[in-house]
């Protein structure tokens, strides 16, 4: 078959024709990809892809696993095919590409997969020593555990910069416990973002991760979506605001309150601490949603 080794970098994009493309198609279209002898990086972006399953990660794994010169990879599986089968090729796969600096996973509505699944597929990403960048996203799956969130990230020291989401996925705040345990070993890390849509972790979630991110000197970003966490209250604010008055390396601030139990009080503190900062150093967003009257 012949090469085109002047393609380093394929983007593939699927999600507008997720009802005409067969499982056949994908296997012709995966294997096609050994034709790009100089790839560095790929993005696929299979979203709601009916007939993509694991046999297609599978043969993913086959293709890719000899081109250990990646160094950017971004898959988009959300697809409710994927059972802890596909999630072991992947695995298998991760665990080979030992070049990678940038990686994004995507999982959406995968609920067959198990805590065991996710715990391999963490220890195979956690092995990649290179990354300097990576997005993983748990949404709308089943529980991720506390092993998978303390594997996760263990060994990636060079990491500049996360981004997590859970969205509707249950973790629990041991889970989050662990998780910010292994942040404080990322000296390098720039920016951080975690999506916690719709959970039900607490303030002392909040409280370890703001923990974490004191010892972080290269911190310089943080995002936080807490909405619709109806476990956050007064004192994840207090705690925000002891942090940031803190900590004036961290110049961009968005954390999302909507539809949490966060009251007037704490609404007037969060205000006061952002009329404090000055905006041309600071960028501070904080949504939310006004309470109702019954917490003036």
């Amino acid at each position: 078959m012949k090469t085109l080794p002047q393609i380093t970098h394929l983007s593939i994009d699927l999600s507008a024709n997720f009802k005409r493309i067969s499982n056949g198609s994908f296997e012709k279209l995966i294997i096609a990809l050994s034709i790009f002898s100089d790839l560095k990086g790929l993005s696929l972006d299979f979203s709601r892809c009916t007939f993509f399953g694991n046999s297609n990660l599978e043969t993913l794994d086959s293709v890719l696993c000899r081109k250990t010169e990646l160094e950017k990879l971004s898959l988009i599986l959300q697809t409710g095919n994927i059972t802890n089968i596909g999630i072991g090729f992947l695995s298998r796969l991760l665990s080979r590409l030992v070049n990678l600096k940038d990686l994004e996973l995507d999982f959406f509505c995968v609920y067959t997969i198990s805590d065991d699944s996710c715990s391999h597929l963490a220890d195979a990403i956690s092995n990649l020593k290179n990354l300097s960048q990576m997005k993983i996203s748990f949404n709308c799956c089943a529980i991720v555990g506390d092993t998978t969130l303390s594997r996760l990230i263990q060994s990636n020291l060079l990491l500049e910069s996360l981004e997590l989401s859970f969205m509707r996925t249950s973790i629990s705040d041991e889970g989050v416990e662990v998780l910010g345990h292994q942040l404080r070993y990322l000296s390098q890390l720039k920016k951080c973002r975690f999506n916690f849509l719709k959970n039900d972790i607490s303030d002392s979630s909040v409280s370890r991760l703001l923990g974490s991110f004191v010892i972080l000197a290269n911190l310089s970003s943080i995002v936080m979506n807490l909405k619709s966490c109806s476990r956050i209250t007064d004192k994840t604010v207090d705690n925000i605001v002891n942090f940031l008055e803190a900590n004036f390396s961290v110049v961009n601030v968005e954390f999302d309150f909507r539809s949490t139990s966060i009251t007037t009080t704490g609404l007037a503190r969060l205000n006061d601490q952002r009329n404090r900062r000055n905006f041309e150093q600071y960028r501070i967003c904080l949504l939310y949603t006004s309470p109702s009257p019954r917490d003036s």
